[in-house]
């Protein structure tokens, strides 16, 4: 009997960790969706939220980034890759510039853990 509640224990246990272990990878890609969309929206607050602690400052500047353009995003598909910690995005920003739309292709985005979520925390190659 012991050992069945021993056992029983261990089970609950791992079952607790598997669900408050770390942020799901599969959703990564999606953070960096977000801020990109933030950016172009302006939401500096958004930002906030979604880039890491040593980039929060930024995050004003970032919203202006946009302020005096038409932008959207084209075809916009992120992907993790856990070994790295990085984040690559096909599509791109598109921009109208003074009646004319320019692409602007997507940077790879270094990703942290800070409180139990994915930020951004910057550019990378």
């Amino acid at each position: 009997m012991l050992m069945k509640q021993i056992v029983a224990i261990a089970l609950a246990g791992l079952a607790l960790a598997a669900c408050g272990g770390a942020p799901a990878e599969e959703n990564v890609g999606s953070v960096v969706v977000e801020y990109l969309q933030a950016r172009i929206d302006g939401d500096a607050d958004k930002l906030r939220t979604l880039l890491c602690a040593a980039n929060e400052g930024n995050a004003t500047r970032e919203a202006a980034s946009f302020a005096s353009v038409e932008a959207s995003l084209n075809e916009v598909d992120c992907t993790f890759d856990a070994a790295s910690a990085k984040v690559s995005c096909t599509g791109s920003i598109t921009a109208t510039y003074d009646g004319e739309n320019r692409d602007i292709p997507l940077p790879n985005y270094q990703m942290v853990q800070e409180d139990g979520a994915w930020r951004v925390c910057g550019e990378t190659d």
